[in-house]
């Protein structure tokens, strides 16, 4: 485990409340932020329709696993050079590794496909390490699959309209067998109970939490000033 520092990195499964938390670190702490580009994914639509069970769109399944790939790579470079180290971003690469695994369980993908995935991400994980390029603080926000489920359906995006409860629950399961002792050979983990209703306001398009948990907000102070 290394030892806990800058940048710090918020991951969880889908509905989680990640970009809600990294936002408000970002605006408490006066850290830079970067967002999971959501938007700018080609292949996303077409991903939750295959995961719905639309045979016509199961290209999208690789197609976007090797985009977030790209993209979350490129975003850590950039992070790194504009903030210099003093960032917080939403999600983590290692996190795909989830993704790929419940891909893989429910039938979604082959053994060769989830197989090959992995090795790219391994060597991308293993470049950015020997880069000094991945997060050294990563947030973990434990919550019940029924709790994300209700925050997804509360934001109402329209790609995950067909997402149900399951699959959270299986990615959820995924994260704790794979992803979190991954995370914890580069990075020190914070675990936080974000289950309890969350209060946060709104700016434009944006949310924000009222105020940063203290218990949170004393830790991850600690880690900036060891930083410094």
């Amino acid at each position: 485990m290394a030892n806990g520092e800058l940048p710090f990195a918020v991951e969880g499964i889908i509905g989680a409340g990640k970009s809600t938390l990294v936002r408000t670190i970002g605006r408490e702490l006066g850290l830079g932020v970067t967002l999971e580009d959501v938007a700018g994914n080609p292949f996303l639509a077409d991903f939750y329709k295959a995961l719905a069970g639309n045979e016509s769109y199961k290209t999208a399944l690789i197609d976007t696993q090797i985009w977030l790939l790209e993209r979350r790579t490129q975003q850590l470079e950039n992070s790194f050079t504009q903030y210099n180290n003093r960032f917080v971003i939403d999600r983590t690469l290692q996190g795909d590794l989830a993704f790929y695994a419940q891909l893989y369980a429910g039938g979604f993908i082959s053994k060769p496909q989830f197989e090959t995935l992995k090795t790219h991400l391994e060597r991308r994980l293993n470049y950015l390490f020997n880069e000094g390029l991945l997060p050294k603080t990563v947030i973990w926000l434990e919550i019940t699959p029924e709790n994300a489920y209700k925050r997804m359906k509360q934001r109402s995006r329209d790609i995950e309209a067909k997402v149900e409860v399951d699959y959270l629950q299986g990615l959820k399961s995924q994260y704790e067998g794979y992803v979190l002792p991954l995370i914890a050979e580069s990075a020190s983990l914070i675990f936080i109970d974000w289950n309890r209703p969350l209060e946060y306001y709104e700016h434009g398009s944006q949310s924000y939490l009222f105020r940063l948990p203290q218990e949170l907000k004393e830790k991850l102070t600690s880690q900036i000033r060891a930083y410094q």
